[in-house]
């Protein structure tokens, strides 16, 4: 089941967007519209999904269309927009990325004792 959580907190932010600069130096970072919709596309197990507070709401909308029914995690970093997103992974402007490596999934999804809860509106 989806699961969709709201980060607000600025120090779990800082330590998300951390991780995320781990994850592009080990080569597990997904991001633009094909890559993420390829990651969804997989039947590979569980799936984190991070997305800026300013996604756009066809984007934010196809998302929540592809993860229906999947074992996916989307964290939605509030505090975070596009351009913060995108600089924190070396690029201009990003609103979602994914994490393509389930060990580096379980251990951010367990620092952030995210797992099976019920699923969250935006």
């Amino acid at each position: 089941m989806a699961v969709i959580r709201e980060i607000e907190d600025e120090l779990q932010t800082r330590r998300i967007l951390g991780f995320l600069g781990l994850a592009r130096r080990a080569g597990k970072l997904i991001y633009g519209k094909d890559g993420i919709k390829s990651y969804l596309r997989r039947k590979d197990g569980k799936k984190l999904v991070i997305v800026a507070s300013d996604i756009g709401d066809r984007i934010f909308s196809d998302i929540l269309r592809r993860i229906r029914g999947k074992d996916v995690v989307v964290l939605i970093l509030r505090k975070i927009r596009k351009d913060e997103l995108g600089s924190a992974i070396g690029k201009v402007m990003v609103s979602v990325v994914a994490i393509d490596s389930f060990d580096m999934i379980d251990g951010m999804l367990r620092f952030l004792s995210i797992g099976d809860s019920p699923m969250e509106s935006r």
